[in-house]
């Protein structure tokens, strides 16, 4: 049995755009076996997850990025002034559970338009050097 060191959600909708890193997904399960992926379309879901005591980082398309990069918390990220499609952005929803749980997450920002192989290689990346 493989022990699940992290938890990656997966952020999205099926919008143009917006599904790469539900797209990349299978590439970084096959490549990091200790990790645990789950897709996650929605804000409610999103809170199921981070209520968890495992380690939780959010992988989310973000409109305006040049390159694909890590954020330490829900400030760091909402300096992007991301555009969602979602119900209630991933911004908000982690700096409400940042503070009631006191604790940040980690966001791995992907460039809204990049192509999945190259997105998958540069999440792979980021993912190493979290471990």
């Amino acid at each position: 049995m493989i022990k699940v060191k992290k938890l990656f959600l997966c952020a999205g909708s099926e919008s143009e755009g917006d599904s790469l890193a539900f797209e990349i997904k299978d590439i970084l399960e096959s490549r990091l076996k200790n990790h645990r992926f789950c897709d996650c379309r929605d804000s409610a879901e999103m809170a199921n997850y981070l209520s968890n005591d495992i380690e939780v980082v959010i992988i989310d398309v973000v409109k305006g990025l040049k390159k694909t990069q890590l954020f330490e918390g829900a400030d760091a990220f909402a300096k992007t002034h991301s555009v969602t499609t979602h119900d209630m952005d991933a911004g908000t929803v982690l700096k409400i559970f940042e503070a009631a749980a006191g604790r940040k997450y980690r966001i791995i920002g992907v460039p809204f338009g990049y192509e999945k192989a190259k997105a998958a290689k540069e999440v792979e990346k980021i993912i190493s050097s979290l471990d």
